[in-house]
């Protein structure tokens, strides 16, 4: 029972390298077998950031002007940026498909899985888990400048359009537009969104040169170890004889705090360089725009799947309560 656990937790550790953000299609062709991802890449992955998450550029018009209200000038306008961001997306993921041999290594890494399940074999399945290790840190290395090419565009967007708001229009747009771009999982329930928070400072009046500046290299800082810490996830240390898997919730929960925490030190680090009235001005849209978002993303997920909250159930637990009458041990 023991090692059957451990070999379902490396099947699912498997699962996630396998869904790579810029994955090919299931059909095989000259370059090799493609492998269709189970789901989109997690935390910045390019599918959740200009894929099939966003609903394209007419749903997120939608939202849009539901939200503000556009005339038929700003529908036109605006869906012309979304049309071209959208389309500047597919170009960047195209540019960063997996090779060929990207592609025939995770097949072979699947192959020796299966093996290593089928004949009980433990060396070969951690064999595995250094190469999938390898394989991953060099997935990250390769995917960064197509992360930080997207972080680009959807700058570039967020200030295209609100280019084209009225004034009452641009008062609810940071709310609407988190909505609309950011509702990948991974920090946007979080008050403490770093996105989030370097466009609401943007909006801020009266920064002087000086704190223009601090802040800028806050980000800058911030961004740069967000990077190395991808490239660089520390291995989890090897289990003892009978010990049972970390449960992948567990590792995700993990995750998620310690990236909340980072995303909290530089909101406190950027609020020391403002002013008292500045720093008002910062946790209230902060607090109108990421207090919403967090309603909303709660009560969907707790009519989906009986969750309170992301990684939590009703009960408390991190996982769900097995049936009293379950025999798994």
């Amino acid at each position: 029972m023991k090692s059957h656990r451990i070999m379902i937790g490396f099947c699912v550790l498997l699962a996630g390298l396998c869904s790579t953000p810029v994955s090919a299609q299931s059909d095989k062709g000259e370059d090799g077998p493609g492998i269709r991802p189970r789901r989109p890449e997690g935390p910045d992955g390019l599918q959740r950031r200009g894929g099939r998450r966003n609903r394209g550029a007419d749903a997120q018009l939608a939202k849009l002007n539901d939200a503000l209200k556009l005339d038929e000038t700003q529908k036109n306008e605006v869906q012309a940026l979304l049309k071209a961001h959208e389309a500047k997306i597919r170009e960047i993921r195209d540019g960063f498909r997996p090779s060929p041999e990207e592609l025939e290594e995770m097949e072979a890494i699947r192959e020796d899985l299966r093996r290593a399940r089928d004949e009980n074999d433990t060396e070969l399945m951690a064999k595995c888990r250094d190469r999938m290790r390898a394989a991953r840190e060099a997935r990250n290395e390769r995917m960064a400048p197509a992360r930080e090419a997207i972080e680009t565009a959807e700058a570039k967007l967020h200030d295209d359009i609100i280019e084209k708001l009225n004034d009452d229009q641009k008062k609810d747009f940071d709310e609407v537009w988190t909505e609309v771009m950011d509702s990948r999982g991974r920090r946007g329930a979080s008050k403490y969104d770093p996105r989030l928070l370097q466009r609401v400072v943007s909006r801020v009046k009266g920064l002087s040169t000086e704190q223009e500046e601090s802040v800028d290299k806050l980000f800058k800082d911030f961004r740069e170890a967000d990077r190395k810490a991808r490239r660089t996830r520390p291995e989890r240390p090897k289990r003892g004889e009978g010990e049972e898997a970390d449960k992948p919730q567990r590792r995700r929960d993990s995750q998620r705090m310690r990236d909340d925490a980072a995303a909290k030190k530089l909101y406190d680090d950027v609020l020391a360089v403002l002013t008292e009235e500045q720093q008002a001005e910062v946790k209230t849209m902060m607090e109108k725009a990421s207090g919403k978002r967090g309603e909303r993303g709660r009560r969907g997920r707790g009519d989906a799947d009986g969750r309170d909250g992301p990684g939590r159930f009703r009960d408390g637990d991190s996982q769900p309560k097995k049936p009293a009458n379950s025999d798994d041990e």
